[in-house]
């Protein structure tokens, strides 16, 4: 139980990892677009 604990953690650390890597930008540009709104409304 505990190697195959271990081998899916390094499954889902590699899909942490590549999900990090998609999303952040995309959050970083809705955030942005966010704070422009925001900004552009008041």
């Amino acid at each position: 139980m505990y190697e195959g604990m271990y081998g899916s953690a390094r499954g889902l650390g590699f899909f942490a990892i590549l999900m990090t890597v998609i999303i952040t930008p995309i959050a970083g540009i809705i955030s942005i677009f966010i704070e422009c709104n925001t900004l552009y409304y008041l």
